[in-house]
């Protein structure tokens, strides 16, 4: 079939018949341009078997742009088997491009859904917009919180996402990583570092001396070891009245690591100092940057923020976890 022939079927004027006019009929009435690329590729392989069954079982959109990257790097058998060597060129510059105007598009589409949020939510930190697989929805994470919406934010959903095969919540995941501040990010000489046995492992805690969890999460570390522990005094004032003084108390004591274990566990402490310069201030307001809002909240090596208090194993098992040291 000429490519005059292959124009027609395309238009709808023949009816297709072959095994190539039905690819090319397939890949004209996907209206997804990362869809069209590939069976086109089909098409250029003059309607191979393979072809037919790869282009024709395309999923999604996301797969479909996968498998054009796939053929680009000739990772597919079919590519290396099937096309004659002077048609790579062509075949590689013509999925390049597709892939191209595909990512272009969809930054245009989230950057559009960031700035209509943006103005929908004026007093709000819009910190990111992704295009997710399910059904058309937006990811949008917003004050360290997540929820998904239309491209015209006529709905907003929030909630888990569960994966149905493994059950794994792939919103938790996804909360998890964007919520991530870089360990080496941290003031970490405005903390009152404690060494317990080599020091290995890494965790930092935001605390607030008069806070019940934090007390209680205190008395469950004291038999973890080799650990570097990294305290950072985050008093809530608005929870816990007079946590302020009592935390810049326990910074200008000479002793600071026993002045905190003293405090916390055993509710004995120093009184309060006025000669000292504390960088209690300076934690707090980093602190509210992060989005920390409660405590306590524990940040390990590998940048995960945990809220509140953890059972002891879970802190040993992140703690054990790789990229976490």
């Amino acid at each position: 079939m000429d490519a005059r022939r292959a124009t027609k079927v395309v238009a709808g004027t023949t009816k297709p018949r072959s095994a190539t006019t039905q690819t090319l009929h397939f890949a004209a009435t996907q209206r997804d341009g990362a869809f069209r690329a590939v069976c086109f590729v089909a098409w250029l392989a003059k309607g191979n078997d393979p072809w037919l069954h790869l282009a024709s079982r395309i999923p999604s959109r996301k797969d479909a742009v996968a498998t054009a990257w796939d053929l680009i790097r000739g990772s597919q058998p079919t590519f290396r088997e099937y096309i004659m060597p002077r048609q790579q060129a062509l075949i590689k510059a013509c999925l390049l491009l597709a892939l191209l105007i595909f990512a272009g598009r969809a930054a245009a589409d989230e950057a559009s859904v960031k700035k209509a949020a943006q103005a929908k939510f004026p007093q709000s930190n819009i910190e990111s917009v992704t295009k997710t697989p399910y059904f058309g929805l937006y990811e949008v994470y917003i004050d360290r919180e997540l929820f998904y919406t239309d491209d015209k934010l006529d709905y907003f959903i929030l909630g888990s996402i569960f994966d149905g095969k493994t059950l794994q919540n792939l919103s938790e995941e996804r909360k998890r990583k964007l919520s991530a501040i870089k360990f080496d990010s941290l003031p970490l000489d405005l903390a009152i570092k404690i060494v317990k046995g080599n020091g290995k492992r890494k965790v930092a805690i935001f605390s607030d001396p008069y806070c019940p969890f934090c007390q209680k999460l205190e008395q469950d570390m004291v038999n973890v070891t080799d650990v570097t522990i990294y305290t950072f005094l985050y008093p809530i004032e608005s929870l816990h009245p007079g946590a302020t003084e009592k935390a810049k108390a326990i910074w200008c004591s000479s002793d600071r690591v026993k002045a905190w274990n003293d405090f916390m566990l055993k509710h004995s402490g120093p009184e309060a100092k006025s000669s000292c310069d504390t960088p209690v201030d300076r934690i707090v307001e980093f602190g509210q940057k992060k989005a920390i809002r409660g405590t306590p909240t524990l940040i390990f090596a590998d940048g995960q923020v945990i809220p509140g208090a953890i059972p002891t194993a879970q802190l040993e098992q992140i703690l054990n976890s790789p990229g976490t040291e």
